[in-house]
């Protein structure tokens, strides 16, 4: 749901695709009764005494997924001459936020324990960290996450 809003709202700002746009939101809206159901699921399982299942799932894969985030095997540039309003969208720290915030609002929704909530936040923030560190390790060069840090973009 994170990327899929995103791309609506990148298309919108575009004023591109109209058409496009208004089949993929309706796929969206699909997407998040979908969301909207796991996350009844969750809660189903944690009032069930499974809690510590969904702990092991998520510790399990949350390190592949928010790599993907940072992207430290992919070299990743951003044109001077993109326009401003397109590289306030792509600002790495939002889009991590957002991705972090999101996946933390549903687990809450779902009564996932309010401690594991709060080690998730500062690990997701971890291993983001790393994966930058990582990138610039990978590539010899700073991550663009940087630029947006300095203010210079």
């Amino acid at each position: 749901l994170v990327g899929q809003r995103q791309l609506l709202k990148m298309l919108k700002l575009w004023g591109i695709l109209p058409a496009f746009r208004s089949g993929f939101m309706a796929v969206t809206r699909d997407e998040s009764r979908h969301v909207a159901f796991g996350v009844w699921a969750l809660q189903q399982a944690v009032e069930s005494g499974h809690e510590t299942h969904i702990h092991k799932a998520i510790d399990r894969s949350i390190a592949s997924c928010l790599r993907v985030y940072a992207n430290p095997k992919e070299r990743l540039s951003i044109s001077p001459e993109m326009p401003k309003a397109l590289r306030e969208q792509i600002d790495f720290r939002k889009r991590w936020k957002f991705g972090i915030e999101s996946l933390c609002k549903r687990l809450r929704a779902a009564h996932v324990d309010e401690d594991y909530l709060r080690n998730l936040d500062s690990r997701s923030w971890e291993i983001i960290n790393q994966a930058v560190t990582d990138y610039e390790s990978n590539w010899n060069e700073e991550h663009p996450v940087r630029l947006f840090d300095r203010g210079e973009l």
